[in-house]
């Protein structure tokens, strides 16, 4: 019973979550966000 209730998807937190990620993809295009490279991070935490 427990695990049959934790994969049932929330559809609440499915519709919060697309939301959530369409504001980050058009702030990523828009130009409002810094992106890094890959190696660049991994060199910064090394």
């Amino acid at each position: 019973m427990l695990t049959r209730s934790l994969n049932k998807p929330d559809e609440n937190i499915e519709k919060i979550w697309a939301e959530e990620s369409e504001k980050r993809y058009n702030a990523l295009i828009e130009g409002k966000v810094k992106t890094f490279a890959f190696k660049e991070i991994i060199e910064r935490y090394k």
